[in-house]
């Protein structure tokens, strides 16, 4: 039987697929994700603090949803190990542009899944 954290991750996963995502800007893309969130019933937070330092985009149920349009690989990689440490989050889920290698879906251990948009669709 699945846990909670891997129906969490689904039910996540499917709200964001089911649409149309914009990547002319980081803005619209939270905006978009923010929708998607709400018509699928999922409670979130949107920019939420993890402390004085580090806001994650959205924060549903201990998963943390980062969205991301352009910046490099490493970089947005070290944000997403950053945000693993924190004990509040329990997955991440990476929604963008930015390519993140298979190898490095490590997030200090915590599940991660990356939602690749371009061209407008995920």
């Amino acid at each position: 039987m699945p846990s909670d954290l891997n129906i969490a991750l689904d039910r996540i996963l499917a709200a964001l697929r089911s649409r149309r995502m914009p990547v002319d800007t980081e803005a619209r893309l939270q905006a978009e994700i923010g929708a998607a969130l709400v018509a699928a019933e999922i409670p979130a937070t949107a920019e939420h603090r993890l402390d004085q330092r580090n806001r994650i985009d959205f924060f549903a149920d201990g998963i943390g949803i980062e969205a991301k349009i352009g910046g490099g690989r490493l970089a947005v990689w070290r944000q997403l190990e950053r945000y693993a440490a924190f004990p509040d989050i329990t997955a991440l889920v990476l929604v963008g542009t930015v390519a993140v290698p298979a190898h490095l879906s490590i997030c200090g251990g915590k599940p991660f899944r990356h939602v690749s948009v371009g061209a407008g669709w995920l």
